[in-house]
């Protein structure tokens, strides 16, 4: 069990980022391709609904395109 102390050293996320990504080769996937404007736009909605202290961003590129659709919650966070 982590402290007081311990809990308000951790990182807190600052930004939750969605990548929306849209390439114009049909080739080659992007994460709007895959779906992520629907889940920037839940995102955004539950983000404000809830009052969640981060800020929300759509971004254009994380280069995760293959994994896409692409999350991040940083500072610090890994890609999701």
């Amino acid at each position: 069990m982590l402290s007081v102390d311990e809990e308000d050293s951790e990182i807190k996320p600052k930004y939750v980022m969605v990548c929306v990504n849209r390439r114009s080769c049909a080739d080659r996937t992007s994460c709007a391709a895959l779906g992520s404007i629907n889940l920037a736009d839940a995102l955004g909605r539950i983000i404000t609904a809830r009052k969640i202290d981060v800020k929300f961003e759509r971004s254009i590129c994380m280069a995760q395109c293959q994994k896409g659709p692409t999350v991040r919650v940083a500072p610090g966070g890994r890609f999701i």
